[in-house]
């Protein structure tokens, strides 16, 4: 598939509705169409389905697919905070600890001045 963006557009709306339905698996299948529409070029439009796509996994509770996916998008950007602080609440999911503390700090390290961040950290750390 070429690039069309229209066509990308459309699979990712299609795709967000069916996440608010639950359908988890639905959506990750638009997804993944929709990220051969890229034409392959990675814009900010891929990035976006990419985290789509990991939200999908953890939903499904395929946590080891969902931190594949966070990997691929830090593998691209080593210093997303997001990626980190998103794969890092997979591997508490995951009931492994000290890999998400670790991505949590290099979370932070990377976005020091995000309050915000350490509050969503706090809150996901009180579970344990």
């Amino acid at each position: 598939m070429g690039a069309n963006r229209k066509k990308q557009r459309e699979l990712r709306d299609a795709g967000i509705a069916k996440i608010s339905q639950q359908d988890y698996e639905g959506a990750r299948k638009d997804f993944d169409e929709a990220l051969g529409y890229s034409g392959g070029r990675i814009t900010d439009a891929e990035i976006d389905i990419c985290y789509y796509i990991g939200a999908c996994y953890v939903m499904e509770g395929r946590l080891d697919d969902a931190i594949s996916r966070y990997s691929d998008l830090i593998t691209y950007d080593s210093d997303n905070s997001d990626a980190y602080f998103l794969r890092g609440s997979a591997y508490l999911d995951a009931d492994e600890p000290k890999k998400g503390i670790s991505d949590y700090n290099t979370s932070i390290d990377l976005r020091p001045k995000d309050y915000e961040r350490y509050l969503a950290i706090c809150q996901n750390l009180t579970v344990l």
